[in-house]
């Protein structure tokens, strides 16, 4: 069976294919444990963690990072505890611990810059994690700070160039985290000009390509425009059927468009419905 992959969106592929790996990873480190077995390890439960958060089950993704944690500290390498703590603040934020998430997310990009980013790896991860704390920061209301991180980020982007860098960061993936934080801000129309800069053909991957839409789709929510909102949802719904059928906040922005005061210009919204809670 071929081994699915987080980057094209196959969140149940994932979650069925997710226990064996962990399996077969947990008894690679019991027969030999080394940095490499480790840092494997801590990425599969990285995986488990992002897979379960797609899902809607934050419970998992704690228990699948805490794991990841302890076996990126074991591995002692640098890159797999960055990104082990770019969960934490992911989650931290999902659990509404907003200056906890910027905290860990802007200490760790600190602690990486201390070891250099001469590898582009780790300069994709830089960004990242000033990335996530900028989207955690606009959340909490701190326009300022979002700004300067989310600048910080685009300074990291810039310096990878043409590279995609490592979690398919780069100026693609940095416009969409605008578009996020202006969305946190209250900031819609400020989204969408975002959004609207987004060279979509250049988003790596279609886990980052469905998350474009569905922002985009949350952003004209936002804004009142329902029909805007339903074509991006069906944009995300192209770019990958089942992310569209197994994230809760596509159903929450759909119930807000079938309690839309028209349905001039949401021709198919009943039938989209059905599909994202039937199949």
């Amino acid at each position: 069976m071929r081994r699915p992959s987080f980057a094209s969106a196959g969140y149940r592929d994932l979650a069925r294919w997710l226990p064996r790996a962990i399996d077969t990873g947990q008894a690679c480190v019991a027969a030999d444990e080394t940095p490499d077995s480790l840092a494997i390890l801590a990425r599969i439960y990285l995986a488990a963690s992002s897979t379960a958060v797609k899902l809607g089950r934050l419970d998992l993704a704690w228990i699948s990072t805490d794991r990841a944690v302890l076996a990126a500290g074991r591995s002692g390498d640098v890159l797999a505890q960055a990104e082990a703590a770019r969960e934490v603040a992911i989650l931290s934020r999902k659990a509404g611990r907003l200056g906890q998430a910027v905290r860990v997310a802007v200490d760790t990009a600190d602690r990486l810059d201390a070891t250099g980013l001469s590898d582009p790896k780790k300069l994709a991860q830089h960004g990242l994690l000033l990335a996530t704390a900028g989207y955690a920061a606009a959340l909490a209301g701190d326009r300022g700070y979002s700004d300067d991180l989310l600048n910080g980020a685009a300074a990291d982007a810039r310096s990878l160039g043409a590279t995609c860098g490592y979690g398919a960061f780069g100026m693609a993936n940095l416009a969409s985290y605008r578009v996020s934080a202006s969305w946190a801000l209250g900031d819609a129309g400020t989204a969408i000009a975002h959004a609207r800069t987004v060279p979509v053909a250049m988003i790596a991957t279609t886990e980052r390509l469905e998350r474009y839409w569905i922002d985009v789709a949350r952003a004209w929510q936002r804004w009142g425009k329902p029909v805007e909102c339903f074509r991006s949802l069906l944009a995300a719904e192209r770019a990958s059927p089942q992310a569209v059928r197994v994230r809760p906040v596509v159903h929450s922005v759909t119930t807000w468009l079938l309690g839309a005061p028209t349905t001039v210009g949401l021709s198919g919204l009943r039938e989209f419905a059905t599909r994202i809670v039937t199949t």
